[in-house]
């Protein structure tokens, strides 16, 4: 019954880098624009996977992960589960957070980004994501260090803006625990 001044949204990780390399930010530049002139603030979560959805990373991304499968047991059967391990996946979602960060780190449009990118949903947790149909195994967590890689990336790009920390109940207390020492929390 209120007006809404502030918005949010996550984002597909295909969305804003279409090709290796090539970025498209035009989704973010919209909410940023829409958000100043309602007088608020914008905040998003970029999204690797999500339970149901076929493929939330850039198809280029596939082919340099040995371990990330299709849950319907061929290309483009069922939903795309990266390997959170990849070096791949972590060097690529690292030059995107660079990418993001050359752009948006003084914006003042933005009020907060959610860490993202691993787990279902980008929350932490690969609860709800389809195991491996070639094993049975779910979906492998993500290792405390790659964990740390992807917060450190977040942190050294945006070391002005919020960054909210996600943790599920059945996810990652690590990243959190580790997001949480390396900045200032403000309680909200």
């Amino acid at each position: 019954p209120w007006p809404t001044t502030d918005s949010y949204l996550r984002i597909p990780w295909r969305e804003l880098e279409p090709t290796e390399g090539h970025y498209d930010f035009s989704v973010i530049d919209q909410q940023l624009a829409a958000a100043k002139a309602r007088g608020g603030k914008f905040g998003f979560r970029i999204e690797a996977v999500r339970q149901d959805v076929p493929i939330m990373v850039p198809d280029y991304l596939t082919s340099l992960m040995p371990h990330g499968y299709w849950s319907g047991g061929c290309t483009n059967c069922g939903v795309y589960v990266p390997d959170f391990n990849s070096p791949a996946f972590i060097s690529r979602a690292e030059a995107l957070i660079n990418a993001l960060s050359q752009r948006y780190a003084n914006d003042p449009r933005l009020g907060w980004i959610e860490t993202g990118f691993y787990g279902n949903y980008g929350e932490w947790a690969v609860a709800g994501l389809p195991n491996n149909p070639s094993t049975g195994n779910p979906p492998a967590m993500m290792t405390d260090g790659n964990k740390k890689a992807i917060i450190d990336s977040w942190v050294a790009g945006f070391p002005k803006t919020r960054l909210l920390q996600i943790v599920e109940e059945d996810g990652d207390t690590f990243g959190f625990q580790y997001a949480m020492s390396l900045k200032t929390s403000i309680p909200i």
